[in-house]
């Protein structure tokens, strides 16, 4: 039997243990399309769950585990086609 990769709290996965919060700031969305595929990219990183894209805020709220390098974050919107200004 597998184990369960279900959240049982907001900031914990059972699988990753402790998630952090992070918000981040993308230039050049400029439609819902844009947004998808940043979520997709975030999305496709191991142990990343988006939780939101905002379009007109042009952020991005993304649980990530402790040892995920912020880098890997800025080259996966960057290989969609966007730039991280900061992440926060």
């Amino acid at each position: 039997m597998s184990t369960p990769t279900a959240r049982v709290s907001p900031n914990f996965s059972v699988k990753w243990g402790i998630m952090m919060t992070k918000k981040v700031l993308i230039e050049g969305m400029n439609c819902q399309h844009c947004a998808n595929r940043v979520k997709n990219a975030l999305n496709a990183l191991e142990g990343v769950a988006v939780i939101d894209v905002d379009l007109d805020k042009k952020t991005a709220t993304i649980e990530v585990p402790p040892f995920l390098d912020e880098v890997k974050i800025k080259e996966a919107v960057s290989e969609a086609g966007y730039e991280v200004m900061r992440i926060e």
